[in-house]
Order: C-alpha cells, then sequence, then structure tokens
C-alpha cells in the first residue's frame, strides 16, 4: 500500500511539475506557435515581437506581429499589427480545449498589392484555404502547444487600414479604411480546434474583406482591368 501510495505522490508531483514549465514558459509557448502555425496557414513568413499573459487575470497581448508577403512579392508585410489583446480563460489552461474568451485586433495595416491579375491577399487567401503553403508544416506539427485544441468565443477585427496599390502602375497608390470583421464560437461546435484551423477560420473573412474591399474600388482597379483590355 505505501508504494502505491508513493507511485500516486510521484506522478502528482511529476504532473504538477510539468503544468509549472508549461504554464512559468506560455509566453514563449504561445509566441512559437503563433509564428509556426501561422506560417503553416498562410504560405508565407509570420514573426511576431513579443507576447505578455498575465496568469493571474488571463489578460495578454501580442506586439510587433507581422505577416510577409508572399514570394512574387516585393519584400514587406502584407498585414502588420501592431497590438493584440486577449483575453484566455485561465481554468482551461491545465486541461483540453484551451478555451481564448476573446482576441481583438485594433488598428492593423493591411497593404494590398495587385499584380496583374492576382494580388499578395489573393495568393495568402488561396494559402489558407487549400490548408496551407508549402513552408513551415513539419515544423508547426513538432512545435510545443500547436497540436492543443483551441476554441476562440470571440475575434474582432477592427479599425484597420489598408493601403493599396497597383505593382508598376504609378499613381494607384491609395489608403482606404476597411469595415470591422468579427467571428465567434470558433471551434464551440466541435468541442475545440486545432490552431491552424483557428487561424485559417478568423483569418479567411479578414482577408475575403480586405480584397472584396480592394476590387470594389474602381479608381484604381479600373487601371488593373485596363492593362488587360
Amino acid at each position: 500500500m505505501n508504494k502505491v501510495i508513493g507511485v500516486l505522490v510521484g506522478l502528482v508531483v511529476l504532473a504538477s511539475i510539468g503544468i509549472f514549465l508549461l504554464v512559468s514558459n506560455i509566453d514563449g509557448i504561445v509566441k512559437n506557435v503563433i509564428e509556426s502555425v501561422g506560417t503553416e496557414v498562410t504560405g508565407t513568413d509570420v514573426s511576431v515581437g513579443s507576447v505578455s499573459i498575465d496568469l493571474k487575470t488571463g489578460k495578454g497581448t501580442i506586439k510587433g506581429l507581422s505577416i510577409e508577403n508572399p514570394d512574387g512579392y516585393e519584400s514587406g508585410d502584407a498585414f502588420r499589427l501592431e497590438e493584440i489583446t486577449l483575453a484566455l480563460d485561465i481554468n482551461s489552461l491545465s486541461g483540453e480545449p484551451v478555451i481564448i474568451n476573446q482576441i481583438i485586433v485594433d488598428g492593423a495595416t493591411v497593404n494590398y498589392l495587385a499584380k496583374g491579375k492576382d494580388s499578395n491577399l489573393q495568393t495568402i487567401m488561396n494559402n489558407v484555404n487549400s490548408g496551407g503553403g508549402s513552408s513551415g508544416g513539419d515544423a508547426a506539427s513538432d512545435e510545443e502547444g500547436a497540436s492543443t485544441k483551441i476554441i476562440i468565443d470571440e475575434f474582432r477585427f477592427t479599425n484597420a487600414s489598408m493601403n493599396l496599390s497597383v505593382v508598376g502602375v504609378p499613381g494607384t497608390e491609395k489608403n482606404m479604411v476597411l469595415d470591422d470583421v468579427v467571428s465567434k464560437n470558433v471551434g464551440r461546435s466541435q468541442n475545440g480546434v486545432e490552431p491552424a484551423e483557428a487561424a485559417a477560420i478568423i483569418m479567411e473573412p479578414v482577408i475575403r474583406k480586405a480584397v472584396n474591399t480592394a476590387l470594389n474600388e474602381s479608381g484604381v482597379m479600373d487601371k488593373v482591368k485596363g492593362l488587360f483590355r
């Protein structure tokens, strides 16, 4: 009996150490997961400046998130998200799924580059819809936390601006305002989805909004159409 109790106590201690190590390094884990999963989903490099999560309140910030232009376009960012705020259900961190109550992206900058009949954002959206681009997939699947199922109760993409231009056509530069995009209950009906799927679910309507806004901008996009008459 004493041996059984000793084994149980040992397992409890090991589990506690594992949870402590996971929780104490949550900032680094979240940063790595965003970069690896984001790169997998978009097919282009995703980087994060910093992540800070307060485990007492569940509140957190992600700063300096950028999604680079895909291959075939000039170097630079397609998306620049200076600050993202989030609220976690801290009671869910020790189990699965991890519940994210809210993510707010406020004041992002989107750079839309039209090139012939295609664009940088359309290329990224194609990658998202096809399950990700060719880069980063293996790394993302091996990343700690990348397979943990999550639920996102609310995602808000608000007050974003978009710089629109046609590659190789002077005078087409224009700054525009994007309508807000809101997604709710991501992964809720499935009792959680993997981060890559959640990322695709929340990104697709944002990119689609940006692409449709650009295509409906007659002053600039008429010049694109004129290239193919």
